[in-house]
């Protein structure tokens, strides 16, 4: 017996995903969220922050597909404007 179900399990993934993006730790976020969306493929967030990690990592070409995944997987009342990678990037002081 698990300690999380399955159905629980994404959300906490990506729970330290975000926390790993707040430290800049990229590649452990890249890992978690790729693992969130193994579980739960049908969840925008997991697709848009796993874009704006790629993008932070570099990897435009898969941060544009992730983000793409999310644009169609969104409500239909969530906007997500960014058109390139480098929108998904905060701004640079």
């Amino acid at each position: 017996r698990t300690l999380f179900s399955a159905g629980v399990l994404p959300y906490y993934l990506h729970q330290l995903a975000q926390q790993a993006l707040a430290a800049h730790r990229y590649e452990d976020a890249d890992r978690l969220l790729r693992r969130a969306i193994s579980f739960n493929d049908e969840d925008y967030r997991f697709h848009y922050d796993l874009a704006r990690t790629r993008a932070l990592l570099g990897e435009n070409a898969a941060a544009q597909k992730s983000l793409e995944r999310a644009r169609n997987l969104a409500p239909a009342n969530i906007l997500l404007t960014a058109v390139n990678p480098g929108d998904l990037l905060p701004p640079s002081d």
